[in-house]
């Protein structure tokens, strides 16, 4: 069976597009960058050296509020990163800097940094395997369901979960994956595929999409769980804590492996449009066991690693722009704009276009006088586009709002409460957990 795969591979390769001359694949040609006529375009400058792609303070004197998409309230959270691009946009938030509540614990046991949120219900798991739905209004946790078996209590649980109405969909790292129906609080069905799931989950239409940490792709019935069809990725050579990651756009499902190679899948054909090793263009090879997110566009693909940014065209592959940077934490895409901070505590704009630089400064040279407020805490775990500005959280409890239109930091807030879980926007309203507990900021 190996050797019949090892041939259908060798296959496909075949029958796609190469380079005649060196025989590499396409993808791995830069194409020429050409400049839009836009201003934002013609002022950006590409402020790296190729040698050691140092940054520096940096404007091209653009409005970023211009480039940016409006703000948006968000209703529901129900898959891990929000939504099927992995992005979370510009959205609108209270920001009266003050705690609206605090739950009592949801759970004695470690909580998942990801949960969900759809018509008044929270849903977290937990390392005992618990899945919990918390109820908004009433502040308090209204069902626990545990699938496994006393031989398994004792096994910590790591649980993916994805929302669709009120079934709660799992994937752990024991090879099962269930259905849960939280109003009939009953199992819908099960089934264990005898690998340890290990990356995000997605649905589309009646079809549920996850990975296991062999780099096995899988496409299941959302109905039955049966497995419709599966594909064979290159399996990782080194152990990573780092899951893969999925992403799509119409008909492309795109994954980021744990082995650094990016897969484009046609889902209503079953087959792959397109293949590319973002090893080949990356500083080192171990980069993309950092990967933080794949985020794609109706045209685009953008793959990120702790040493790299790359953005390659959805439809063949071709890499668009690469530029190499230390990513502290993950981007944030929003209309003509890539915004990312990096190591070295760089703010930066860059062109989602060229990747050229739009605007660039260093935290520290944000203030707006030197008798300003600093930020203590520098672990920032995460940021978020609200109200046309950009607000940067800290593994602490800071919250630093940094305006756009003054390019400058407006304010510090210390919220008490760590950042780090996943913090997602609700009904214009933050929620994040904090030693088990929710917390819920307005």
């Amino acid at each position: 069976m190996k050797i019949f795969h090892t041939i259908l591979l060798f296959l496909f390769l075949n029958s796609c597009s190469f380079d005649n001359k060196s025989g590499i694949w396409d993808g791995n040609k830069i194409r020429e960058k050409t400049k839009k006529e836009e201003e934002f375009l013609i002022d950006a400058k590409d402020i790296f050296t190729k040698e050691s792609d140092q940054l520096k303070e940096f404007d091209s004197g653009l409005n970023l509020l211009s480039a940016i998409s409006p703000a948006k309230t968000p209703k529901k959270w129900t898959e891990e990163n929000f939504n099927n691009l992995n992005n979370l946009d510009n959205s609108v938030y209270l920001n009266k800097k003050r705690l609206a509540y605090k739950s009592k614990k949801i759970s004695g046991h470690q909580i998942s940094n990801n949960f969900l949120y759809n018509n008044n219900k929270f849903i977290f798991s937990d390392s005992k395997g618990n899945i919990i739905v918390f109820y908004e209004k009433e502040q308090t946790v209204k069902f626990k369901f545990n699938f496994y078996k006393n031989i398994l209590k004792n096994f910590p649980k790591k649980i993916n979960l994805i929302l669709k109405n009120d079934v709660i969909f799992a994937a752990d790292n024991l090879g099962y994956v269930y259905a849960l129906d939280a109003t009939k609080e009953k199992i819908v069905w099960a089934k264990n595929y005898g690998v340890p799931f290990f990356s995000n989950i997605k649905i589309i239409d009646d079809l549920l999409f996850l990975v296991n940490k062999d780099n096995k792709v899988y496409i299941l019935n959302l109905l039955s769980g049966e497995k419709i069809w599966e594909y064979s990725t290159d399996r990782s050579t080194l152990n990573t804590k780092y899951k893969n990651i999925i992403s799509y756009s119409g008909n492309n499902l795109v994954l980021l492996n744990t082995n650094g190679s990016v897969y484009a899948i046609d889902i209503l054909n079953k087959n792959i449009k397109w293949f590319y090793n973002v090893n080949s263009i990356v500083a080192s090879k171990n980069d993309i066991f950092n990967g933080i997110s794949n985020i794609i566009d109706n045209r685009s693909v953008l793959i990120v690693g702790s040493n790299s940014i790359s953005a390659l065209d959805l439809e063949n592959g071709n890499l668009i722009w690469q530029k190499k940077y230390n990513i502290e934490v993950d981007p944030l895409v929003s209309s003509k704009l890539i915004l990312i901070l990096t190591k070295e505590n760089y703010l930066t704009f860059l062109s989602k276009e060229t990747g050229e630089v739009i605007w660039s400064s260093k935290l520290s040279n944000m203030r707006k006088s030197y008798s300003d407020k600093k930020f203590k805490n520098k672990n920032i775990s995460s940021m978020k586009l609200m109200n046309n500005n950009l607000f940067l959280f800290s593994e602490g409890s800071e919250l630093i709002e940094i305006s756009l239109q003054d390019k400058k930091i407006k304010n510090i807030f210390n919220s008490k409460y760590g950042f780090k879980s996943e913090i997602i926007v609700i009904n214009n309203h933050l929620y994040f957990v904090d030693k088990k507990k929710l917390i819920k900021l307005s």
